[in-house]
């Protein structure tokens, strides 16, 4: 992990007169908006066994400074399941056998994954990630910075350049900015690079019961 100021040499220079701590955030949130956006820490989890009767499980992460952006996929005795929207989900009726989908849900800041149907057996699930840095992170995994540090500088300073009636306040910057930062969210998305970005911690899931 690298320690979020590392950025502010890419940062502060464009934003004259900004402070540290707004820097520092409008950093995490580039990462954190850049990650949601391009899926580029993902991870491959080890499989786990589902519980008979156990449809909820929690997915955790390696550590405080990241949280589970999305799932990406799972597989149920190695074939792929669809996955199920959050308002389709709601309407399904309680049954049980083999999954066949599934859905997330959120407590807090723990991401769970919901198995349809509820597992009458034991099954071996496996789920690929996206990770994304806590809103709270004061560092951040070191592969993102090195593959795609330009993209989240670009994205910090269009934030801060976009906020309004300050000093360091420039519209035409930030535009530019912000438009430099998209284009690297897309170049993450069809590059050879897709997947490349990965926690070197692999973690495992826990039933909730």
């Amino acid at each position: 992990m690298i320690s979020v100021d590392t950025l502010f040499p890419y940062v502060l220079p464009f934003v004259t007169g900004c402070s540290e701590p707004l820097a520092r955030q409008a950093i995490v949130q580039a990462a954190i908006e850049f990650c949601d956006k391009t899926a580029a820490m993902a991870e491959t989890l080890d499989a786990f066994p589902t519980s008979k009767g156990i449809a909820e499980y929690d997915v955790d992460v390696p550590n405080t400074q990241m949280r589970v952006s999305r799932i990406i996929s799972a597989k149920v005795d190695d074939v792929i399941v669809a996955g199920i929207h959050t308002t389709d989900a709601a309407k399904l009726t309680k049954t049980d056998g083999k999954p066949m989908g599934f859905y997330t849900t959120r407590t807090g800041s723990v991401l769970q994954v919901n198995l349809y149907p509820i597992p009458d057996d034991k099954y071996t699930i496996q789920l690929t990630v996206a990770y994304a840095p806590a809103f709270g992170a004061t560092s951040i995994e070191d592969d993102l910075v090195d593959y795609w540090g330009e993209a989240i500088s670009c994205g910090a300073v269009a934030r801060i350049a976009g906020t309004p009636n300050m000093p360091f306040s420039n519209s035409d910057l930030a535009m530019y900015k912000r438009n430099e930062f998209m284009r690297h969210c897309q170049a993450a998305k069809i590059d050879s690079y897709q997947g490349r970005v990965r926690s070197s911690t692999r973690v495992a899931l826990r039933p909730l019961v």
